[in-house]
């Protein structure tokens, strides 16, 4: 079986320790892309964060702040411009393995 990175055991433990830690700021994670669908990803994981309620919601990069005590770098912005659509979208590393944060708001 080829190495893929992230599988979903490995995508739901990260995802659980994220939600742990921006909870009491008014987040929730949650799992997408390929590790919730096929199970895994030889690319990245996908992780969206959105808030409990708007009124709730701090800065990206305040909420990324909180992220860093497991040792998750607090990454780099993408402009989806080129999507058509506003996504805000951070670029980012767990123990080697790429993690793209995604921000509803």
């Amino acid at each position: 079986m080829p190495d893929y990175g992230w599988d979903i055991a490995s995508a739901v433990m990260f995802v659980r320790q994220v939600e742990s830690l921006v909870r009491p700021f008014g987040y929730h994670a949650g799992l997408t892309g390929s590790c919730l669908f096929k199970g895994h990803s030889s690319k990245d994981v996908d992780v969206v964060l959105y808030p409990h309620q708007t009124s709730q919601t701090l800065a990206f990069e305040d909420v990324l702040s909180k992220i860093s005590v497991l040792d998750v770098p607090k990454g780099s912005p993408r402009n989806h411009a080129q999507y058509g659509d506003l996504k805000n979208v951070f670029v980012s590393s767990f123990q080697g393995r790429r993690v793209d944060f995604f921000f509803l708001i």
